[in-house]
C-alpha cells in the first residue's frame, strides 16, 4: 500500500517511500539554522501533503569516499548526496509498512548518529551503508518491529562554531532532534518513552556526550567509540584552532570566518589539513570520566583491529622516532616498549606494536572501562567484539567501521556466507536490545566472528582475544602516564583513507 501518513502532531499528510515492508519517510525537518554558527531552532511548520520521498542535504564537507576504508568495490556506486549549510537539519524515518504493525502498543525506537570524525558524514541512510530498511525488515520477521530514524547535522567548522558562537552545536542539534523525535514518533507508530540512541566512531563519542550531558534516552549503543576516543578540550585549544581558519580563510580573499562562502572555507580546512574535529570542554561535560548517566542500559563494544585509522601515518615514520616516542612514558617507557615490541631496528615490527598501542590506549581499555563503571552503578551493560574480517578482503582483519557492513546491510554480501551470518546475528541482537530484551548474559562478552562464528564467550576467551596482559600494563601505568605516548603517535595521522 502506498506510503501515506496523517500525521496528527505535525499536521501535516506525509508521502514517504514505499518498500515491501517499510516506509521509509525522508527529509523531515527537525531544526532550522537563522544564521552561520547559531544555535539550532524548532523547524518551521508543515501542512498539507507534505514530499518525504527525497533525502534531505547534509553538511557541506571535503569529500571523502567511505568505500576506500571499507574496501567497497569502486564497482558499487554510491548515490551523490545534496549538500545545505542551513537545511542539513533533517532526518528519516523507516518503520514497518503495515498500518496494524503497532496493535501489540508503540513500537521501540533506535536513533542513529554517523560517525565520521566529526568532520565527514560517514554512512548516512542515503548512502546505503546506514540505511536501516534491512534491520527494520529483520525486526519485523522476528516479530520484534522496530523504527529507526538516521539524522544528519553540522559537521567540521559548522558545527566547531566561531569564537563568538556556543561550542558544540552538533550535540545541540543531535539534541534538537531527539526533542522532535520525543514529540512526533508516536504518529509514526513510535514510543517516545523507549528510544536508544546509537551511534558508531565519532557519533559513538557524541552518544557518550549525550549520556554524561543527561540526555534522557532509555538506553545507549556505543559502537567502536567514547570520548575516551575524542576527549573535550579546553577552548583555548579550540580558538587556536579558529584562528588558524580564519587566517587560511583570509588569505583567500579577505573572508571572515561568517562572511566567507561555503566552498572558501571548505577550501580553507583542506589547506589547514584539518580532516577530524573534536568537542570542547563546557560545564555540561564536566566530570564526563566518571558518570553514567540516567539511561536504563548500555551496549557497548570494539572491532579487533580499530587502529588501522592511524595505519598509514605510522607506516610513514622511522622506527627510531617511534621508539623516542614510547621514551615519554617515563620510567615506564621501556616496559611498554617490551610489551608491544618497541626495538629501534625493526621497523616493521614497530610500526605494527604502535598500532597495537593505539587500539588498545583509545579503543579497548576504554570500552572495558565503562564496563566496569556500569557494572558498579548495577545498570545493565552488554559488551560485544567484532572479529569478523572485512568482507571484500579479509586481509583487512575486522578494522574500523567494518561493523556497519554487518548491521545495518546495506551492501549485498551474499557473496561471503560467513560474512552474512555475522550480519543476521548482529541484527538480532540489536534488535533485542532495542526491545528492551537481554541480547545475552550480561556476565558473558558476545563475540561477532571470526569464521562466521557468532557466540557467547567468557573471560578466558576475551582475554586471548584482546591483548589483556598489555591492557594490565596500561591500567598500571595510568592514562597520564601512557597518553603523551597516544598525543605524539596519534596527532595529524588519522585518516579515513586508510
Amino acid at each position: 500500500m502506498p506510503a501515506i501518513l496523517q500525521h496528527k502532531t505535525l499536521q501535516a499528510t506525509l508521502h514517504g517511500h514505499e518498500s515491501s515492508k517499510t516506509w521509509q519517510f525522508r527529509g523531515l525537518q527537525y531544526g532550522s539554522i537563522p544564521a552561520r554558527f547559531a544555535s539550532p531552532e524548532p523547524p518551521a511548520a508543515i501542512s498539507g501533503d507534505v514530499d518525504c520521498t527525497a533525502f534531505g542535504p547534509r553538511c557541506p564537507q571535503n569529500y571523502i569516499d567511505f568505500r576506500h576504508l571499507l574496501r567497497i568495490p569502486p564497482s558499487l556506486v554510491i548515490p551523490e548526496q545534496r549538500e545545505d549549510e542551513f537545511a542539513c537539519l533533517n532526518l528519516d524515518i523507516t518503520l514497518p509498512a503495515s498500518p496494524d504493525i503497532t496493535d501489540p502498543g508503540p513500537l521501540p525506537v533506535l536513533m542513529w548518529i554517523h560517525g565520521g570524525s566529526q568532520a565527514v558524514s560517514f554512512g548516512t541512510a542515503s548512502t546505503k551503508l546506514c540505511d536501516p530498511t534491512k534491520l527494520v525488515e529483520e525486526s519485523i520477521s522476528i516479530g520484534k518491529p522496530i523504527i529507526v530514524v538516521t539524522i544528519n547535522y553540522r559537521l567540521n567548522i559548522f558545527a566547531f562554531g566561531d569564537t563568538e558562537s556556543e561550542p558544540n552545536l552538533a550535540l545541540r542539534d543531535q539534541k534538537r532532534a531527539f526533542e522532535y523525535i520525543a514529540s512526533h514518533i508516536g504518529g509514526f507508530g513510535g514510543d517516545p518513552a523507549k528510544i536508544t540512541v546509537a551511534g558508531e566512531s565519532a557519533g559513538a563519542v557524541y552518544c557518550h556526550a549525550h549520556m554524561a550531558m543527561g540526555l534522557l534516552a532509555r538506553q545507549y549503543i556505543l559502537q567502536s567509540g567514547s570520548l575516551h576516543l575524542s576527549p573535550p578540550q579546553p577552548r583555548s585549544a579550540a580558538v587556536t584552532l579558529i584562528r588558524k581558519v580564519e587566517n587560511a580563510v583570509s588569505d583567500l580573499g579577505g573572508w571572515n570566518l561568517r562572511t566567507a562562502p561555503v566552498d572558501r572555507l571548505l577550501e580553507a580546512l583542506k589547506q589547514c589539513n584539518l580532516v577530524s574535529f573534536y568537542l570542547q570542554q563546557e560545564s555540561q561535560l564536566e566530570g564526563w570520566g566518571e558518570s553514567v548517566g540516567s539511561a536504563e542500559r548500555l551496549l557497548i563494544g570494539d572491532n579487533e583491529y580499530e587502529s588501522n585509522l592511524w595505519r598509514n601515518g605510522i607506516e610513514e615514520l622511522p622506527a627510531d622516532r617511534i621508539w623516542s616516542i614510547f621514551e615519554l612514558a617515563g620510567d615506564k617507557s621501556q616496559q611498554l616498549r617490551d610489551a608491544y615490541g618497541i626495538t629501534a631496528d625493526r621497523p616493521t615490527q614497530n610500526r605494527i606494536g604502535a598500532l597495537d598501542f593505539l587500539n588498545d590506549a583509545r579503543f579497548v581499555l576504554p570500552v572495558e572501562k565503562m564496563v566496569e563503571e556500569w557494572r558498579r552503578a548495577n545498570r545493565p551493560v552488554f559488551r560485544f567484539l567484532v572479529d569478523q574480517p572485512n568482507p571484500w578482503q579479509t586481509s583487512s582483519r575486522a578494522h574500523h567501521g567494518v561493523d556497519l557492513l554487518y548491521l545495518f546491510g546495506g551492501f549485498d554480501l551474499s557473496f561471503d556466507p560467513a560474512a552474512q551470518n555475522i550480519s543476521f546475528s548482529m541484527h538480532h541482537k540489536w534488535i533485542q536490545f532495542i526491545n528492551g530484551d537481554n541480547p545475552w548474559n550480561p556476565e558473558q562478552y558476545w563475540a561477532f566472528g571470526p569464521v562466521g562464528l557468532s557466540k557467547a564467550i567468557d573471560v578466558q576467551e576475551f582475554k586471548a582475544r584482546r591483548r589483556a596482559r598489555h591492557l594490565a600494563l596500561l591500567r598500571e601505568i595510568g592514562h597520564d602516564g601512557f597518553n603523551p605516548v597516544f598525543g605524539n603517535l596519534a596527532a595529524g595521522r588519522i585518516s579515513l583513507l586508510n
